[in-house]
This record gives C-alpha cells, sequence and structure tokens, in this order.
C-alpha cells in the first residue's frame, strides 16, 4: 500500500498563515466537524506516590478502541 504525502491548500503552507487560519476561522466551526457528541465526565480520585489522592476528570467513549 504506497503512501501518499499529504499537501495543505497553496494558501496554508506557510506556519504563520495556517495558524492565523486555525485561530481565526476553523476555531468558530470545528465542531460542526466532527460526527461524534461529547462524551461524559466522570469525576475519579486516583492514588499517587505514598498514597496521595488526587482528584481528575475522565471522559472515556462507549466503545473505546
Amino acid at each position: 500500500m504506497p503512501f501518499h504525502s499529504y499537501a495543505p491548500p497553496r494558501l496554508l503552507r506557510d506556519g504563520l498563515v495556517m495558524t492565523l487560519y486555525a485561530v481565526l476561522q476553523a476555531s468558530r466551526n470545528w465542531q460542526t466537524t466532527i460526527p461524534h457528541s461529547e462524551p461524559t465526565y466522570q469525576e475519579k480520585i486516583f492514588f499517587g506516590a505514598g498514597g496521595v489522592p488526587i482528584f481528575g476528570i475522565v471522559a472515556i467513549p462507549e466503545k473505546p478502541k
């Protein structure tokens, strides 16, 4: 299976222009481009060195791969 290299659109080949596009345009509508909903968050207490409790919030989808 041959691997094809990715070539972005001509205007987005410059790093500065790509960053500005991501900040100004893509940040507005990125949620409409993904097909999945946000997973539910669960509170969890992890235990670190010496049994020190660490509070965390975890989001695990229903069928992770």
